[in-house]
């Protein structure tokens, strides 16, 4: 089943466990590559991003857990 994770917070840690396979861990959406994706974001329901982001594609990746804040000096 194909699933999209929804936006993460800068600075918010997220746990993921994956089974060996492709990672792309970042690349830039911008200019026509942007308008392209907001275009298909609308089509299928979803909310267009609207500005230039990174992006993240792991596959047979499933989160483990996500943190309200981040790890820091101090926390386990």
């Amino acid at each position: 089943m194909l699933r999209s994770a929804g936006p993460v917070a800068e600075g918010k840690n997220v746990f993921i466990r994956r089974k060996p396979g492709l990672a792309v861990l970042a690349r830039l959406v911008e200019g026509a590559e942007l308008v392209t994706s907001d275009r298909r974001k609308t089509t299928n329901g979803m909310n267009p991003v609207g500005e230039p982001h990174s992006t993240a594609t792991i596959i047979h990746a499933e989160v483990q857990f996500a943190l309200r804040r981040p790890l820091g000096p101090g926390r386990p």
